[in-house]
């Protein structure tokens, strides 16, 4: 049986109101920086890898055959490292080339670059080019908002953003609130099919250049000579990632060369990649830490990255035509995929059915006994052909952006005879938290703190977590070479996250009797869904309380879950108004206390008044997920009494929950029942 490692404390690093500094038990001397020798910067990746990999597929993707219909190709269409070397040269000289003729700009300090598309060959190109040539990107995307997209390009002084063409009209529209920008570059070909005339004629009104990727590779490749390399320093800015934030604007996270480096390592000291073959598809958003780590260490290692058409009810065809050896991937998309698996085999009717539960119930003994996840018998007779959903050559599985239940993990690992690693990390620190090993086989833990990473755990009183508990409690708090620079000219919420060196994850945890880290609570009143959104419940709250019949109301969700569910406490008169114009009518002689209650129990009242709170919370800009999708009519307001409300009148939220847990769950009882069986 192998060991598998965990986190140990370090003698004599206890502090008061906090655990000891806990390392990985393969962690001997110093925390991790680099994978190889020399390997200092993303620049230093590419050079390395390069040479050695230049005749293999890199990148690829399914040509579109018709722009008018959309039809996709069956087959990816690959460029290899010699030819994505070529391009990334040329577009990266051609890029300041172009910066030169618009802005003047002539030095070689670093600059950034906008990028605002889905993941395409062209984001990887973008990237090598910019390690390349002295720039650091920012990413944009689509779920930050138009107000937030306006911010990030004002915030980072962005003077140039490279798009893809849906999104030339956008930044056409803002141009004018965001001075710096002076080019755009459409990723697509500006031609008659994209009205591409009529945009480059609207730019040069508004003072903009605008041009297509291909015209900058052309003047790269006339002025490379005038422009060679600008190699980046480890502690050199390689990109900013914008959080998508729960109140108020985006904090743009500055991540170093150095920082990159760090997390490519650390992910492969996790996995023993095969150089030269291994595939990954390129779905996750190359916006976020994951999906862009995910690339560049398969890059590393001479791998192939297939990027996804963009359309997600065409994932699945993707992933089985690509057929990836490496798999990322987030709750909400496993979730589905264990959904449609487990109706299709261990819940399917008949002799298929019992059979499916007897294979299962027979590897997930030996699972549990820490035998691994495959069978001789039962995959040769089963499970060799349900692994063929996801292409069927997966070795590794990785997930992250939110917990995932311990049944879908068993699940899955069975179903698919694939070792999954659950990781647990934030853009703060690259990533970088902590990892399940291979061949771990418990579930319901994050593992143990990644080799480039400390970790320790600080009291938090107010929510009765403390190091001193039976299993130690408390905010998790990292440090580590991972851990980025600060939040882009915002000094003070940089102090705030990080103290003396550790980040402040705002993440409550929890040492197991393992030595494994578990994830039990959020700090603030903040949490993440399923698919892995940040959800502020106060703001959604506010938004709700706008409507004249709420009186109070609880908003809920978790990690587990992927929609919230509301509480509502109606205003008596409100609700009384409402149910005379609706012609809803209660038992005569009632009290008003049982008329209340009849009223909050009524059909026609329960469901106007979900769909009159639905339309509220998109009048006010509530995006899609923060739309609670099952609501309960509580004719009992919250009081400090029942230990729901402090004497301020502030909602309890963890007494709330435990309060209502039990129609909380018959809310989410309901949601499931109602949710459709599709994948995707």
């Amino acid at each position: 049986m192998p060991f598998i490692h965990h986190n140990v404390e370090l003698k004599n690093t206890r502090q008061p109101g906090q655990t000891g500094v806990y390392r990985n038990t393969l962690v001997k001397d110093e925390l991790m920086v680099t994978y190889k020798p020399g390997i200092r910067t993303l620049y230093d990746v590419w050079q390395d890898v390069y040479p050695r990999a230049r005749n293999l597929n890199c990148i690829g993707h399914r040509p579109i055959l018709n722009p008018l219909t959309q039809e996709l190709s069956n087959v990816f269409e690959w460029q290899t490292f010699e030819q994505a070397n070529e391009r990334a040269d040329c577009f990266g000289a051609g890029l300041r080339q172009l910066l030169k003729e618009t802005t003047g700009r002539t030095s070689d300090a670093q600059s950034a670059v906008g990028i605002w598309a889905l993941n395409r060959p062209e984001w990887c190109l973008v990237d090598i080019a910019c390690v390349s040539f002295g720039f650091y990107s920012v990413s944009l995307y689509d779920t930050l908002g138009d107000d937030s997209v306006k911010f990030v390009i004002n915030h980072s002084e962005l003077e140039v953003v490279i798009c893809s063409a849906n999104h030339i009209r956008h930044l056409l529209l803002v141009a004018s609130e965001c001075p710096a920008l002076k080019v755009i570059i459409s990723m697509d070909p500006l031609t008659g099919h994209n009205n591409g005339d009529a945009l480059v004629s609207w730019a040069k009104e508004k003072g903009i250049t605008l041009v297509d990727f291909s015209h900058v590779e052309q003047l790269g490749q006339q002025q490379r000579p005038r422009h060679p390399h600008v190699p980046p320093q480890p502690s050199d800015l390689a990109l900013i990632l914008y959080t998508s934030g729960t109140t108020g604007d985006p904090k743009g996270a500055m991540l170093t060369h150095a920082n990159m480096v760090v997390t490519l390592s650390s992910a492969n000291s996790v996995y023993d990649y095969r150089f030269g073959q291994e595939t990954v598809l390129s779905y996750l958003p190359s916006a976020h830490i994951f999906g862009r780590s995910l690339d560049w260490i398969v890059l590393a290692h001479g791998g192939k990255v297939g990027y996804f058409n963009g359309a997600v009810d065409l994932l699945l065809q993707d992933i089985q035509l690509l057929k990836p050896t490496v798999f990322g991937s987030v709750p909400r998309l496993l979730n589905r995929i264990y959904g449609k698996l487990a109706q299709a085999t261990i819940n399917a009717p008949g002799t298929t059915g019992r059979l499916f539960r007897l294979a299962y119930k027979a590897k997930l003994s030996t699972l549990r006994q820490h035998q691994g996840v495959t069978h001789p018998f039962w995959d040769r007779l089963l499970f060799n052909k349900v692994k063929q959903v996801l292409g069927g050559e997966i070795r590794m599985m990785v997930t992250g952006s939110a917990p995932i239940s311990g049944e879908v993990m068993e699940y899955l690992k069975i179903a698919l005879c694939v070792g999954i690693v659950e990781v647990y990390g934030c853009t703060e620190n690259g990533g970088n938290g902590t990892a399940h090993q291979q061949g771990e086989y418990r579930t319901g833990h994050v593992g143990a703190a990644n080799q480039c990473t400390e970790l320790k755990l600080v009291d938090v009183p107010e929510m009765n977590y403390f190091a001193t508990d039976p299993q130690p409690r408390g905010e998790i708090c990292t440090r580590g070479p991972s851990t980025f620079l600060g939040y882009l000219k915002d000094e003070e919420k940089t102090r705030e996250t990080i103290v003396d060196g550790w980040l402040h994850t705002g993440d409550i945890g929890m040492i197991d009797a393992d030595g494994c880290l578990v994830i039990i609570d959020r700090k603030k009143n903040i949490f993440k869904l399923a698919q892995g959104e940040y959800i502020a419940p106060e703001k959604i709250e506010n938004v709700l309380m706008n409507d004249p019949v709420v009186l109070q109301v609880f908003v809920y969700g978790d990690s587990l879950q992927s929609k919230l569910v509301c509480i509502v406490v109606p205003d008596p008169e409100e609700l009384a108004a409402l149910a005379t114009r609706l012609g809803v009518k209660v038992g005569e002689g009632n009290s008003n206390a049982k008329a209340l209650e009849d009223l909050c129990r009524h059909p026609v009242i329960h469901a106007h008044m979900l769909k009159q709170l639905t339309r509220l919370g998109q009048r006010k800009g509530l995006k899609g997920f923060e739309l609670p999708k099952a609501l309960l009519l509580e004719a009992e307001p919250f009081t400090i009494e029942a230990g729901i409300l402090t004497p301020t009148m502030k909602l309890k939220r963890s007494e709330a929950k435990h309060y209502y847990q039990q129609q909380i769950q018959a809310m989410y009882r309901q949601l499931e029942n109602e949710a459709p069986r599709a994948l995707l």
